[in-house]
């Protein structure tokens, strides 16, 4: 994803900024998810679901800053370890995902 602006984003800014930017981001993620609960109608719902993926979007081009700022692979075995346990909890349940099966030794941990 646009790395290479992103990289620009995080020199010119600075990652301190750009981590104080991304609080920003999620609180207006936060606000965009409570403005989605409250809406009755279908207008209503369809300006809240605009703003939604809005908002997300803003949030996603921020943690994708952090993927570079802390390093792709420590986030990607986080995202792998975090789904392996949402697969446990979803077996636990009753439900058993296919993913859990095709996915059981994938885990190693990166440094």
């Amino acid at each position: 994803m646009h790395k290479e602006l992103l990289n620009k984003a995080i020199d010119t800014y600075g990652i301190k900024e750009q981590l104080l930017q991304t609080v920003e981001e999620c609180a207006e993620l936060i606000q965009a998810i409570n403005k989605w609960r409250r809406a009755q109608n279908r207008e209503s719902i369809k300006d809240a679901v605009d703003h939604l993926a809005e908002e997300a979007a803003d949030v996603i081009i921020m943690t994708e800053q952090i993927k570079i700022m802390v390093g792709e692979p420590k986030i990607n075995w986080w995202i792998e370890f975090k789904l392996q346990r949402l697969a446990e909890r979803l077996e636990e349940s009753g439900s058993v995902p296919e993913w859990k099966e095709k996915n059981m030794n994938r885990f190693e941990r990166v440094e």
